[in-house]
């Protein structure tokens, strides 16, 4: 990575302050493309995460339109307001590009997948869902839960994973967290 992770959440931040606070925001910057998920937390746990899993824009800018959607635009919280923005703490996980899981075999997926290490994105037919590579080391699962886990978020049977014709998808994430 070209950039100074450590700075990432730090960026993320600005975007947010800049935008909750109704001022322009910047150009676009060159760099190379990267998947990149913004994750608020506050007190009570999560508060927002958004972010781009295919490397479409440049790091920056998708990193700046991922911490606005993640602050006021998940479905599951309300919008973040500017006066909240010191009470939330932001964390940036750098995705790298996912690669499809080829297996005939149920334990062909589960030996193919690290939790902890490895991401997950399920997709069966406009049905898709993603976990980060953390998710599964905070809640202890194990590659099989993994699986099950990715395939609710995507709104399928957990069991989907084993399905012909739902594609899974596995991606290395390097995370970032605010230093408070």
């Amino acid at each position: 990575m070209d950039v100074d992770g450590k700075r990432l959440p730090a960026e993320a931040r600005e975007a947010v302050r800049a935008h909750l606070a109704g001022e322009g925001r910047a150009g676009s910057l060159p760099g190379s493309k990267s998947g990149v998920f913004v994750t608020i937390t506050d007190s009570r746990g999560l508060r927002g995460c958004i972010g781009y899993a295919e490397p479409a824009l440049p790091l920056h800018e998708a990193l700046r339109l991922a911490a606005v959607a993640a602050a006021t635009e998940d479905p599951r919280f309300d919008p973040l307001r500017l006066e909240e923005l010191d009470t939330v703490q932001f964390e940036v996980t750098v995705l790298d590009e996912p690669v499809l899981i080829r297996a005939g075999t149920p334990q062909e997926y589960i030996s193919s997948i690290t939790p902890g290490r490895n991401g997950l994105m399920v997709r069966r037919g406009e049905a898709s869902g993603l976990l980060l590579p953390q998710v599964a080391a905070e809640y202890g699962w194990s590659a099989r839960e993994f699986l099950e886990n990715t395939c609710r978020k995507a709104g399928l049977d957990p069991d989907s994973w084993t399905r012909p014709g739902t594609d899974v998808y596995r991606f290395g994430g390097r995370v970032f967290t605010e230093q408070g």
